[in-house]
């Protein structure tokens, strides 16, 4: 299991930030959050740096790349800078390489994504991940409940019921957590409803999961589970 240090997650949307958290925790030694520039740049000042900082580059009151500065060399222990953003383009990674992010991370976004990274962080090498997630059945993306032609996280299903499922999350969800999926598994996609209600103990590829289930199962998930079993 990697260890991420400590962390601060910088993101507008609150259903992110909780779940994107939980799923940091047990990788990390302290994991604080913060919702906008504002918040992030005082935390940063206040309290010793991160050694991680991860950053929406949209926040409600600027970009995530003003709290870069906050961050910025004559500090000899600067925090590995990883921003994110749900509109990647070579422009945005050009821009966020040039202020001095170590990375630059698309939404929706999966732990091995971060991991990926992490990995590399020794070496300061600038690494852009656009997708890198393992899809053993398919993917679920989790939807911004204030906008849900927004996914914020993608997660892997590792199997598939007709009204439950087991995804790849790398980390905790906390057991009653509601959320809005769509789930791709080939051809086939449908948005459901789910409730987080168990704890997956690690054993894929060394992450950890959590059980879902879908209190209204409808034709289309009965459809998804078909293609899988059939």
């Amino acid at each position: 299991m990697i260890r991420l240090g400590r962390v601060l997650l910088v993101d507008g949307s609150a259903v992110f930030r909780d779940v994107f958290a939980s799923v940091l925790r047990p990788h990390a030694d302290e994991v604080t959050v913060a919702a906008d520039c504002e918040t992030a740049a005082a935390l940063l000042q206040q309290r010793a740096l991160p050694d991680l900082l991860l950053c929406e580059t949209n926040l409600p009151d600027g970009d995530g790349f003003e709290v870069l500065s906050h961050v910025q060399a004559p500090h000899a222990t600067a925090p590995i800078t990883v921003l994110l953003t749900s509109s990647w383009s070579s422009r945005t990674a050009e821009l966020a390489r040039g202020l001095g992010a170590t990375g630059l991370l698309a939404k929706p976004l999966g732990f091995r994504d971060l991991a990926s990274l992490w990995k590399q962080h020794r070496s300061r090498e600038w690494k852009d991940v656009q997708r890198a997630h393992a899809r053993p059945l398919g993917v679920s993306f989790v939807l911004d409940p204030e906008d849900e032609d927004r996914s914020l996280l993608c997660w892997p299903v590792v199997n598939l019921g007709s009204a439950d499922a087991l995804v790849d999350t790398g980390g905790p969800v906390p057991i009653g957590t509601r959320l809005i999926l769509q789930l791709n598994v080939g051809e086939h996609r449908c948005r459901v409803e789910a409730e987080v209600t168990r704890l997956q103990d690690p054993g894929w590829d060394h992450s950890a999961g959590v059980a879902l289930r879908f209190p209204e199962p409808d034709e289309s998930l009965r459809a998804l589970f078909r293609s899988v079993h059939d």
